[in-house]
């Protein structure tokens, strides 16, 4: 290994280089639960202008927020933003000299937390944005790396690793696009070898002359996930549950309803140190009086993510502050919810309110949701109002039948997968055994025949017995070639005009007017035998025998 005055490095050199590339790979990880996506464009290969870029992101704002109307996220709503990023490939981080290129491009960054519909839905987001503007090319990446790659894991090509993965997914037009690396010479022209950077990688998608799409197999394990949306995002992840909590706070959560995202993770992330506020309760219920004098039932909105995490978490109101009913008391999972929902706000509301010493994208948000929340109204309506009706939370217990089934499907899709390959062997076995069929038959109809057999010996022929009738000249050529030659010529002309020519086979993958659209013999051969073999109705026969002294597995029926 040399440095970059061609000189050879020292153990001290090789170590420090070692570690930097260490630390380049390490700011690239994403931290847990994280996703993150960029949205490159075609102007980038001629050099696009921030302003440019700015329109895009305009655009791109304008779908999400219509796509994402009324939707909870499990934290918090994706930050998207316009980032210079620079285009690192394996010769720049090895030569520190040679300049790095930089692009503007739409990053988004989601902390999707326990809720990996959160991550899904995006995806989908994103493949729509893709179908609408088609100068963009889109990547995205989570904690786990290529998740994408992880969905389609079963039909990925064998080259495919998550070492040589970089800027080789994309997400164009509605698809799934994988660039492969070179598989001959003339490809390297457009598709450079090795480290793809995010030029080339952009270059190779609008190259026509280089076909990135992904195989059908992995587009289709990629729209089974993803033909749930936008259904399943906004109808099948929510959940609408009955509660007790003050009026004000359900009329926040009426008109704010991504509130209820921060309330009910600061309450399932709580501490010592922000519980502590639980004691004053000075925001939302400074009388500390938990009772049907200072809530009022109200239907809430929640994913199921959020519901299940409320659920579980047992936590009941000190005696001073509320008595819960009994757990037979119908009311008895609206007062625990309520009480739990409240808990969460007021440990939100007072950690943010003092300035929380966590600091990340989400950071914006959380401000402005406190100064919303400072600035907030409450009306003189004695009732909060609410369409929604409260739901079944049944699929919250899952029982053994129903689990069940589920292990049962997923079990007769690796069946039916593991018949695929095996049909899929078996006739690549097939046509094997008819190659080998092929030239066995060709051996075959090069042996002598006698009485006893064919003779397949090696042997020499004895071409006395061929020569008798013909007479050689001084040169080896034929006496009587020329009439020979007239005779063969006259044969074929009658063997063109006899309707028998019609029913023999003829290569289909020659062009019209080509030698090779005459009779094809190997492809009549393989069919008579078959046709042969199918009327011996698994009976002994010619071919049977011919095909058992050539050691030649039988045909299935298929």
């Amino acid at each position: 290994t040399t440095n970059t005055n061609g000189k050879a490095m020292d153990w001290s050199e090789r170590l420090a280089s070692s570690f930097k590339e260490f630390e380049d790979d390490r700011s690239s990880l994403l931290p847990q639960d994280n996703l993150q996506f960029h949205v490159h464009f075609r102007q980038h290969l001629v050099g696009g202008s921030q302003i440019s870029v700015q329109n895009k992101l305009e655009s791109f704002l304008s779908l999400f927020k219509s796509l994402t109307n009324g939707y909870i996220w499990q934290k918090s709503v994706p930050v998207i933003e316009i980032q210079k990023v620079v285009d690192v490939d394996k010769k720049r981080r090895e030569n520190r000299e040679i300049p790095q290129e930089s692009f503007d491009c739409i990053v988004g960054t989601l902390d999707y937390g326990d809720n990996v519909e959160d991550e899904w839905f995006l995806v989908w987001i994103l493949f729509k944005y893709s179908q609408l503007d088609l100068e963009s090319l889109i990547t995205c990446k989570d904690s786990d790396g290529q998740f994408l790659l992880i969905e389609a894991a079963e039909e990925l090509p064998r080259w495919l690793e998550p070492h040589c993965s970089d800027n080789r997914v994309w997400i164009h037009g509605g698809n799934l696009h994988i660039i492969q690396p070179p598989s001959n010479p003339s490809e390297l022209f457009s598709i450079p070898s090795g480290s793809l950077s995010l030029s080339g990688a952009i270059s190779a998608i609008f190259d026509e002359n280089v076909n990135t799409l992904a195989s059908k197999p992995v587009q289709k394990l990629i729209e089974k996930r993803l033909k749930e949306y936008p259904t399943k995002s906004s109808k099948e992840n929510n959940h609408t549950a009955r509660i007790f909590i003050p009026k004000h706070l359900g009329e926040m959560l009426r008109k704010k309803p991504q509130l209820i995202s921060h309330f009910v993770n600061s309450f399932y992330y709580r501490d010592p140190v922000s519980m502590k506020h639980l004691l004053k309760m000075e925001k939302f219920l400074p009388q500390l009086k938990f009772d049907s004098s200072s809530t009022q039932s109200c239907n809430v909105r929640f994913t199921r993510c959020l519901y299940a995490q409320l659920m579980h978490q047992h936590y009941l109101p000190p005696p001073k502050v509320g008595t819960a009913p009994l757990e037979a008391s119908p009311d008895y999972k609206a007062f625990t919810l309520g009480w739990k929902l409240l808990c969460g706000a007021e440990m939100f509301y007072q950690e943010e309110k003092k300035g929380k010493k966590e600091e990340d994208k989400w950071e914006d948000e959380r401000e402005e949701a406190v100064k919303w929340i400072d600035s907030f109204n409450p009306s003189e309506e004695n009732t909060v109002k609410g369409n929604e009706k409260e739901d079944d939370d049944s699929w919250l217990y899952v029982n053994p039948q129903y689990l069940d089934s589920i292990l049962t499907e997923k079990q007769e899709e690796l069946n039916s997968k593991k018949e695929e390959s095996k049909e899929k062997k078996s006739d690549q076995e097939e046509f094997t055994q008819f190659d080998s069929m092929l030239n066995n038959m060709e051996s075959f109809m090069k042996g002598k025949s006698a009485f006893d057999g064919v003779d397949f010996s090696d042997d020499e022929v004895d071409t006395e017995d061929e020569d008798e009738g013909f007479e050689w000249d001084e040169e080896g050529n034929f006496e009587e070639e020329e009439e020979l030659i007239k005779m063969m010529e006259q044969m074929d002309m009658e063997l063109q005009k006899q309707k028998a020519r019609k029913g023999f086979e003829k290569n289909p993958t020659a062009k019209q007017g080509e030698e090779e659209t005459e009779v094809d013999a190997n492809l009549n051969l393989v069919k008579n035998f078959l046709e042969s073999f199918s009327a011996q109705a698994g009976l002994s026969g010619p071919v049977s025998n011919i095909l058992g002294s050539q050691k030649v597995k039988k045909p299935s029926k298929k």
